[in-house]
């Protein structure tokens, strides 16, 4: 187990939400997650990542999606 979390922290590390897909857990929010690091990249990489671009803004609101999806979730999964 211990292997597990330290696997699952390592790739968490290089990868944002990654460490989730790889633990099974928290599969929308880490899938989001890992968009929204996609676009960030795509972002810098291609257009110097100016947030006041139509692509800038659609990260924000990807990376936004997956916190308040999981914040949802979080609430649900307590009642």
């Amino acid at each position: 187990m211990k292997e597990i979390v330290l696997e699952s922290g390592e790739v968490k590390f290089i990868v944002p939400g990654l460490g989730y897909v790889y633990t099974g857990e928290r599969k929308v929010f880490s899938i989001l997650l890992i968009i929204g690091f996609l676009l960030v990249v795509f972002g810098i990489i291609y257009f110097g990542f100016n947030l006041l671009t139509p692509f800038g803004l659609l990260t924000v609101f990807v990376i936004h999606l997956a916190f308040a999806y999981d914040a949802y979730s979080f609430i649900e999964d307590r009642k």
